[in-house]
């Protein structure tokens, strides 16, 4: 075996496979099968090295390994030649040359590794019996002689045994990680691919470091699908381009994945060359067929294959034989992405081609979506919720396409569910954006009555995602301009989830500290909700009155809004919104002083969200089960849920929840007397709430800093902010915190404290809630 350039990266567990299936005493023959560039020779390469190198290696195969290319070999006579010649076995006499091969290997024990076999195994033209046959022959005549093939097609032989070779192993997409286990950086470099491009890039560059460069090297990584010739090709450009640079232009065009090394094989030396090998080994239909697979991101279900390119089982087969496809143990096919974009190029010099092909793929999964939007609403949530986290890809790509076509009719069978996964699984900003783009669109069009229905449902709904993000201007702007379109319609919200605007806005005035309004809205909303029937935003409008009474320090009125809500949305099984009422009746028991039931919702509340993996549910009930724990003075456990909270809330971009997480811990680091840490905490927390004008939160925040203040030794400072919260909060509970503040550090029975107490409430009297703010933040 020749010594090969460059160390060997990776790819651990998959040799450990291989190497466990060849010592298998039942695999005698093993197929490595993949696209070119994927790895097969290396990985065939590394496999021998480790029989020979190892202890085990040189008695398992007596007689050694044999490593036989043939890029080069062109027919079953000339893999007859190869074998020999790397076996250094000479010819004789008038036998012919198979026979004489077989009968040397007869005796021997060893491994036959034959490389790059894939045009030898075609149908036998000429009389020339193909690969295959010798192979089958080899085997019936050695009996202890052991085949290890490489090729970009599946061998059609009953003996053999097939193992995929994909790429190596590579960050995930952001899309398909958890929001609440976000990657941690630090761990990057532990995949495969990385490890490869950082050992050719210290080739390339010197200088290189993956620490600085790993957000560019994990985007190749991605859209190489961690190819690792594409990878050696991409990191080669290091001596002239930056790594940012070389993704951006992967992504424009595929000629940039080319070297100019003169020791790599000339099929290798481009990766479109790679490609165009596998596009010629297709016939003209399966190469019609594929192009138009190319408009699939994410893999694709069969039914979804012959809808959209008309793909039959049979050719669905053909491609994962050839290596062209992936099919995974829950039967959906991947497409590599490079051969995805090649694929895509094909199609493309046709531009009706693409149009009706991605025309045919919306009309698909629009289709998809809508006859799983009632499914969410109710038993069938999680189930109806993984069926599109599957297409995840597929659908946020004919989401845009929509748009851009102006396709209102798919945008209004979509629109649903896309709403529904973006609230389940915290993805506002990525829905605001897609929204807010098709409204746009939209509103660009001459009016109709489709039209006008599509904008009152994206309207709503970019409203709820933007009180997620803290932009509560605009979402009280597109809040109203949907109310408005609704008179104009001279209809009801429609049946759905949080459809009635006045449910948001609602909430909006909630975290405004406006009750009043919260009030008239909620109402408004229960109304509508009633007649005509519409279960689920009857729930959800006692829910926002279960929040607004619990402003105004109606506790009792508000605990009977909350079960309401419950028993509501429990009788038509919607689990996921019955956390959030377990949540508001947590809230009612907290301010009841009931911790035992507070607590028991609070987990109840995380446990369901915790089943749909919705990071910004699971983050409610962390910040309300850490305020449970700091009032029983378990302070360890208080701040464990609160960072826990307060990673969840980082990566979503939840701002309310995120203010809240800093306010918690901030609590916490008082009653543990780190009153650094506690200062930083509430400061960021006041500056948050003040951003988006949370007021009941900014009302919190503030006796925070005062119990700070009063505790550290400033009790003008502390006083202050306590007697301004008191005197002037609209949010009830924050009222009674002020003053059980004040009860507990004697404020109010000691003469000097309580003279000092006059004086605070002097120097705020008059000032605006703005104002205080504005000077906590100004002076830190």
């Amino acid at each position: 075996l020749l010594p090969q350039p460059t160390p060997f990266v990776g790819r651990e567990r998959e040799l450990a496979d291989i190497i466990r299936r060849l010592t298998d005493r039942d695999c005698r023959l093993l197929a490595l099968v993949g696209p070119g560039g994927i790895g097969k020779t290396r990985l065939a390469l590394e496999t021998a090295h480790r029989f020979i190198g190892s202890d085990a290696g040189p008695g398992f195969f007596e007689h050694g390994v044999l490593f036989v290319p043939l890029a080069a070999v062109e027919s079953s006579a000339g893999l007859v030649s190869a074998v020999a010649e790397a076996a250094n076995f000479t010819f004789y006499g008038h036998l012919p040359p198979q026979q004489q091969l077989l009968h040397y290997l007869q005796t021997k024990e060893m491994l036959l590794v034959l490389d790059n076999a894939e045009h030898l195994l075609s149908v036998p033209q000429d009389g020339d019996a193909g690969a295959t046959e010798l192979i089958a022959d080899i085997l019936a005549a050695a009996a202890r002689v052991k085949i290890l093939v490489t090729s970009r097609e599946a061998l059609n032989l009953q003996q053999a045994w097939f193992h995929p070779v994909q790429g190596m192993s590579f960050p995930p997409q952001p899309p398909s990680v958890s929001a609440t286990h976000p990657p941690d950086p630090a761990s990057l470099e532990g995949y495969d691919a990385l490890q490869l491009f950082a050992q050719s890039a210290a080739r390339a560059r010197v200088e290189f470091s993956l620490a600085a460069e790993r957000a560019a090297v994990v985007r190749i990584c991605q859209l190489v699908a961690g190819v690792p010739l594409a990878i050696e090709l991409a990191a080669a450009w290091l001596k002239s381009l930056s790594a940012a640079e070389i993704a951006a232009e992967i992504e424009r065009d595929l000629d940039i994945l080319t070297t100019r090394h003169q020791n790599v094989p000339v099929r290798h030396r481009s990766m479109r060359v790679v490609l165009a090998q596998s596009w010629q080994r297709l016939t003209a239909s399966e190469r019609e067929i594929f192009k138009r697979l190319s408009v699939f991101r994410g893999g694709f279900a069969a039914e979804a294959a012959r809808r959209v390119a008309g793909a039959s089982l049979i050719d669905l087969a053909t491609f994962v034989e050839k290596s062209l496809l992936v099919v995974t143990p829950a039967g959906r096919y991947q497409m590599h992405e490079l051969l995805r974009q090649y694929a895509a190029e094909q199609l493309a010099e046709s531009p009706s081609d693409v149009v009706e092909a991605r025309d045919k793929h919306c009309a698909f999964y629009a289709d998809f979506l809508q006859q799983r939007s009632a499914g969410l609403m109710g038993e069938r949530q999680r189930t109806s919720l993984a069926e599109i986290a599957a297409e995840y890809d597929n659908v946020w790509a004919v989401w845009r396409w929509a748009v851009k076509q102006g396709n209102v009719t798919a945008l209004k069978q979509s629109v649903a569910s896309l709403q529904y996964l973006c609230q389940f699984q915290g993805r506002y900003l990525e829905g605001a954006n897609a929204w807010a783009e098709a409204v746009d669109r939209l509103s660009g069009l001459e009016p109709t009555e489709l039209i006008n229905l599509t904008l009152v449902e994206l309207l709503v709904w970019w409203g709820w995602l933007l009180i997620r993000l803290g932009r509560l201007d605009q979402a009280e702007a597109a809040l109203t301009r949907c109310s408005d379109l609704y008179q104009q319609l001279g209809a009801p919200p429609i049946s759905g989830y949080g459809t009635d605007p006045a449910l948001a806005l609602s909430l909006v005035a909630n975290i405004r500290g406006d009750y009043d309004t919260a009030l008239q809205y909620g109402e408004q909303a229960r109304r509508q909700g009633e007649t005509p029937y519409h279960p689920h935003n009857l729930y959800q409008a006692h829910y926002v009155l279960a929040s607004a009474t619990l402003g105004q320090g109606h506790y009792r009125t508000a605990q009977q809004h909350a079960q309401r809500a419950l028993t509501l949305a429990q009788q038509i099984d919607d689990r996921w919104f019955t956390a959030y009422c377990l949540n508001e009746l947590g809230k009612s028991a907290l301010a009841l002083a009931d911790l035992s039931t507070a607590q028991a919702h609070f987990q109840a509340s995380y446990a369901i969200r915790r089943e749909f993996d919705d990071p910004q549910g699971m983050g409610v009930a962390l910040n309300y089960l850490g305020e449970a724990a700091l009032q029983q003075r378990a302070f360890d456990r208080a701040h464990t849920l609160y960072q826990e909270s307060l990673a969840i809330y980082q990566n979503i971009l939840d701002k309310g929840g995120l203010a809240t997480a800093h306010k918690g811990l901030g609590a916490v680091a008082i009653s543990r007397r780190n009153f650094s840490a506690a200062g930083q905490h509430l400061q960021y927390a006041l500056r948050l709430a003040a951003e988006m004008y949370y007021v009941p939160l900014m009302f919190s925040v503030l006796n925070a800093m005062g119990q700070l203040w009063l505790t550290t030794g400033h009790p003008e400072r502390g006083l202050r902010l306590v007697a301004f919260v008191r005197a002037n909060s609209s949010h009830r509970p924050a009222q009674d915190e002020a003053q059980q503040i004040l009860d507990e550090y004697g404020v109010t029975t000691q003469k000097e404290s309580a003279e000092l107490l006059a004086a605070a409430q002097a120097q705020v009297s008059g000032r605006t809630l703005e104002e205080i703010v504005r000077e906590e933040v100004t002076r830190g």
